[in-house]
């Protein structure tokens, strides 16, 4: 998995460690109108 930290800086939060911390990540970045994630790949199943 990849991350930007300049994204985490910017919000205040530390990279998850949990799903526990992933969850309250996702509404962090939810309330800053930041996608939380994204998908990217070649692949098409």
């Amino acid at each position: 998995m990849y991350y930007n930290q300049e994204l985490f800086d910017e919000v205040g939060i530390e990279v998850p460690e949990t799903w526990s911390d992933v969850e309250e990540a996702i509404e962090v970045f939810n309330d800053n109108d930041i996608a939380p994630f994204s998908l990217v790949s070649g692949s098409v199943w």
